[in-house]
C-alpha cells in the first residue's frame, strides 16, 4: 500500500509539471508606448502555455506589426504548436504566420503578422507546449501615422503661420 501511494504521489507530480500556463499582460493604448511600441522577453515552464497581451488601439492604423521570435541552439527546445492568435473587439480575428529555419546552429521559429488594424481592443494569444523551460521574444509596433497625416499637419501649421503674419502685418499698419 504505501508503494502505491508513493507512486500516486509522483504521478501527480509529474501530472502538474504538465498543466497549462496562462498568464495576461495589459498594454493599455498601444500609442503611448511611442514609436518604439512593446518588447518583451516571455519566459514559459514545461509543458502547455498560453500567453495574452491586451492592448487598445485609439484611432484607424496605418501599419500594426507584431512578431513573436524564438532561437535556439538545440532542435529540443523548440516550442511544438507554437501558434498566435491576433483578436478584436470588432470581431476581428487573424492567425500571425508561422515560419521556421536554421542559421548556422541556430533553430528559429517566428509568428509574425503585419497589416492595419481598425480602432479597438485587440488581445494576442501565444501558445505552444514546450519539453523544456525557454523564452520567447514578443514585439509589437506602435502604430506610425501615414504621410498624409504629416501632409495636413505641416498644411494647418502653414496656415496658423499665415494667419498669425496677416494678423501682425495689420497690427504694425494701425500703428503706423
Amino acid at each position: 500500500m504505501r508503494k502505491f501511494m508513493i507512486a500516486l504521489a509522483a504521478a501527480a507530480l509529474f501530472a502538474t509539471s504538465f498543466t497549462a500556463q496562462a498568464a495576461t499582460t495589459n498594454l493599455g493604448e498601444l500609442a503611448s508606448l511611442g514609436e518604439a511600441g512593446y518588447s518583451s522577453l516571455v519566459g514559459y515552464s514545461r509543458g502547455s502555455f498560453s500567453q495574452v497581451l491586451s492592448f487598445d488601439i485609439a484611432s484607424d492604423s496605418g501599419s500594426f506589426s507584431a512578431l513573436a521570435s524564438k532561437t535556439t541552439f538545440s532542435q529540443l527546445n523548440l516550442i511544438n504548436g507554437f501558434s498566435a492568435t491576433l483578436n478584436g473587439s470588432n470581431g476581428f480575428s487573424t492567425l500571425l504566420s508561422y515560419s521556421t529555419g536554421t542559421a548556422g546552429a541556430t533553430y528559429i521559429q517566428v509568428l509574425s503578422y503585419e497589416n492595419s488594424l481598425a480602432a479597438g481592443h485587440y488581445d494576442l494569444t501565444l501558445s505552444g507546449t514546450a519539453s523544456r523551460a525557454g523564452s520567447f521574444v514578443v514585439s509589437l509596433a506602435a502604430p506610425v501615422p501615414e504621410p498624409e497625416t504629416y501632409g495636413l499637419l505641416l498644411s494647418g501649421l502653414a496656415l496658423l503661420g499665415g494667419v498669425a503674419h496677416r494678423r501682425k502685418k495689420k497690427l504694425n499698419a494701425l500703428s503706423v
